[in-house]
């Protein structure tokens, strides 16, 4: 809430954001002081606690940003820069699992996510790359945020890569816990997260993207 209020409404959220945050880290240490001792790491706890909100909503708010940092909010080019990577990284997924699945082959990385190949893994990266001139031929060029071609292919390059780095790092703290899943919400799929791994990733680095290519 904080950040769009600060994107669209109430700029001085800004610094006033970064003093609400120091806060609640105070107050953190405070109640992991009150109610731990020790011996019962503290350290661990009030880590888990911090990196449990920066994980899944500090990185997911960075959608705010591509949307609302530029363009304002009934703006069709806005939307796109935040459908742009997220259509790029479905088509990511899409292509890896299907082309694991299909070719199969040596395994991307079996020690932390035993189901994932290097067949499917560069078959990612391709779809991924492979989206970008077609998004700018039938939608980008209409609201005008195309990107040049090669600033577009890097943009799909580095996405399906980026995209994998973080479905693998939500696997990794799944191991290391010892789950399958990350919830039972949604069966079969390996819980919530594994529905956002990729895009808590993706959407701060294609901030930064949009940045260096001159887009925001």
């Amino acid at each position: 809430m904080l950040v769009y209020l600060a994107l669209t409404r109430l700029p001085a959220l800004v610094s006033d954001g970064w003093i609400l945050a120091g806060l609640w880290v105070v107050l953190l240490l405070s109640i992991a002081l009150a109610r731990r001792a020790p011996g019962q790491h503290p350290l661990t706890a009030t880590a888990v606690t911090a990196f449990a909100v920066l994980y899944p909503a500090g990185l997911a708010s960075f959608l705010l940003v591509l949307r609302h940092l530029t363009y304002p909010q009934w703006s069709w080019a806005g939307a796109w820069l935040v459908f742009f990577p997220l259509v790029t990284t479905w088509v990511c997924d899409t292509a890896a699992m299907f082309a694991g699945q299909a070719i199969g082959g040596p395994k991307l990385w079996p020690a932390i996510s035993p189901g994932k190949t290097w067949a499917g893994s560069i078959a990612g990266v391709i779809g991924a790359v492979a989206t970008v001139p077609l998004l700018n031929l039938i939608v980008l060029e209409r609201v005008g945020v195309a990107l040049p071609l090669w600033q577009g292919l890097v943009f799909g390059l580095v996405l399906g890569v980026i995209g994998q780095v973080g479905d693998l790092a939500e696997s990794l703290y799944k191991r290391e816990v010892g789950v399958k899943d990350s919830s039972h919400l949604i069966p079969g799929h390996g819980g919530v997260l594994d529905r956002f791994d990729s895009l808590y990733f993706v959407l701060p680095v294609s901030a930064a993207l949009y940045r260096i290519f001159g887009v925001q």
